[in-house]
């Protein structure tokens, strides 16, 4: 119906959702589902509806963000969060880490899927981008003195 009036396809974000998720993390549009994965996070993202409201976005990076991940890794060492608090999705907004744990176990309810080993850039933006600007992707090669220099405990036994 939105395409019949707008000529074009619905977005799945509300647009205010979505410019306040790109500073955070990106969401993927399946076919018949949708997923969000948050920058620097590991984890499996669940599997959302095709269109989702502002609250279950929220929950989702709620969700992401107590886990594991950078945001968890920043909480237990007390340093600065990242993303910083109020974290705005749309319309609504999520006030501080407690009230983040509060909406995990609302989306815990709601016995979601797991994507499990879901790709971050499954349309490979970042591989056309390095490839375009003639990038060559280094693997990191193991060094053959890293066993004879992890016992030292001073900079004079290496010398």
């Amino acid at each position: 119906m939105y395409y019949a009036i707008f000529n074009k396809p619905a977005s799945r974000l509300y647009v205010e959702a979505s410019v306040d998720l790109t500073a955070i993390g990106s969401w993927f549009a399946e076919e018949k589902f949708t997923y969000i994965r948050l920058f620097g996070n590991t984890t499996n993202p669940h599997v959302l509806p095709l269109y989702i409201l502002d609250k279950l976005l929220a929950r989702e990076l709620a969700y992401q963000i107590t886990l594991e991940g950078t945001s968890r890794n920043l909480k237990e060492s007390k340093k600065h969060m990242w993303p910083s608090f109020p974290l705005r999705c749309g319309a609504f907004t999520l006030h501080d880490f407690k009230h983040v744990e509060k909406e995990v176990e609302k989306i815990k309810m709601l016995n979601l899927a797991i994507i499990l080993k879901r790709q971050y850039d499954p349309k490979l933006v970042a591989y056309n981008i390095t490839s375009q600007a003639k990038i060559s992707k280094f693997d990191h090669e193991k060094d053959i003195y890293d066993d004879l220099f992890s016992s030292v405990e001073i900079f004079s036994q290496v010398k």
